[in-house]
């Protein structure tokens, strides 16, 4: 597991500390402070082995054609210029749940690509749950498994379409999906198939008890995750489809909702990860993708519920995803005065507070109403504040609002003409 990560002067970060929590940390900020950067390097550990792209040296400043990001604070101030080492620069640790500690360094000379090397590497087992979702696209089964598929087979079958899809290896010109390719949802049916005919068996096949607890696991896994309005009730495996049977009808794997999908999928990856280590690390890039706010506020505290040894990392945008565990480290990656990203331990405090205030606080959103509407009362501001604050004026401001749809910012809006008033 992991303990702590540590970054300096590299890239968009000047100051990185973070202090992961046993089961959930969270990662939030704005687009471009460097959540993704940083579940990447955690990543690592267990082969998303992804490059970073380099930097054009800007003219006059090296002799390179590229640099890895890596600065270094003048003393005037100026926290723009790459530095061009003899030697790799170290640019952070990684402090593991033992206690050892790995370095972060980056390249002396790089390319267009380039990796930052963690030495010496612990040995930390994890998965990684990209925000791109594979969509659940229909393909037929035509031959049914003739034997049961080993639990790593199982994992790796999905995962490899999962990284395909999110590298791009599976797809080809005009971005269509390579014909030899096939969907995430076909290798989880097939799984699905493969476990139900050879776990429960029959007269002629025996009963395999490991297939039976993997299949029926799942199903326990997504009565927790699956939304209590959807009544899900089990799998049902009807040549050549698999069903999930619910109280509002019978669907085929491919025909359910986005949402839907996407929970399967975060699902089958952690349980058949599951399958194969018994504590290990679950890092998930944008959880709240394609979920409605009711099941974007239960995800987490029903991902904590179904797997209880694992270490959750989760990088969001989301205010009901932030404030829905309080027991958690969460940090907002914040741009300083500098321009560069520090990240800011949340108060447990604060994790009561409404959407709105979080949305204001945490994540930086200057307003919360929508952009039409602070527009037109900044316009009526505009007209009132101009206007001695008066019994008649008062009530005509009142009136305008009311007929804009807006009588509820009524008092706001009152005050801030009050305030300009001489």
């Amino acid at each position: 597991m992991f303990a702590k990560l540590n970054i300096r002067n590299w890239r968009q970060f000047e100051n990185v500390d973070i202090d992961f929590h046993p089961q959930l940390t969270i990662l939030t900020g704005a687009n471009g402070t460097g959540k993704t950067t940083l579940l990447h390097l955690l990543n690592r550990h267990w082969g998303w082995n992804l490059h970073f792209v380099s930097g054009p040296i800007p003219e006059g400043k090296g002799i390179g054609k590229y640099w890895t990001g890596f600065w270094e604070g003048e003393q005037n101030g100026d926290f723009s210029t790459p530095i061009i080492p003899d030697t790799a620069h170290e640019i952070g640790k990684i402090i593991y749940g033992d206690g050892a500690q790995a370095a972060l360094r980056v390249p002396k000379a790089v390319t267009e690509v380039f990796e930052v090397a963690i030495a010496p590497t612990a040995t930390i087992y994890g998965v990684f749950v990209p925000s791109h979702r594979s969509p659940y696209i229909f393909q037929k089964i035509n031959e049914i498994p003739v034997s049961l598929d080993a639990k790593e087979q199982i994992f790796s079958a999905y995962m490899n379409e999962v990284i395909g899809r999110y590298t791009g290896e599976r797809y080809g010109p005009m971005g269509l999906l390579r014909s030899n390719s096939k969907s995430p949802s076909y290798e989880l049916k097939r799984s699905l198939m493969s476990l139900a005919t050879f776990g429960y068996g029959n007269q002629a096949v025996e009963r395999n008890e490991e297939a039976v607890r993997i299949f029926e696991g799942f199903q326990d896994i997504l009565r927790i995750m699956l939304p209590a309005s959807l009544g899900f009730k089990k799998i049902r495996i009807r040549m050549p489809d698999v069903l999930l049977e619910t109280e509002t009808g019978d669907f085929s794997l491919e025909a359910v909702s986005g949402g839907i999908a996407a929970i399967v999928d975060m699902a089958w990856q952690i349980h058949m990860y599951a399958q194969l280590h018994d504590e290990f690390v679950v890092v998930i890039d944008e959880p709240e993708a394609h979920l409605h706010p009711q099941l974007q506020q239960r995800l987490l505290p029903d991902l904590l519920t179904a797997f209880p040894r694992c270490q959750f990392v989760i990088a969001t945008h989301n205010p009901l995803m932030v404030t829905s565990v309080p027991e958690s480290n969460i940090y907002a990656l914040k741009y300083n005065a500098n321009k560069k990203v520090e990240t800011h331990l949340l108060d447990k405090l604060n994790l009561a507070n409404s959407v709105d205030e979080i949305l204001m606080d945490v994540l930086g959103v200057p307003y919360t109403m929508p952009a039409w509407a602070k527009k037109r009362i900044d316009l009526i501001l505009e007209e009132f504040t101009r206007i001695p604050l008066t019994q008649d004026s008062m009530t005509s401001l009142k009136a305008k609002m009311t007929e804009l749809g807006m009588g509820q910012h009524f008092p706001g809006v009152l005050a801030k003409v009050a305030e300009s008033q001489p």
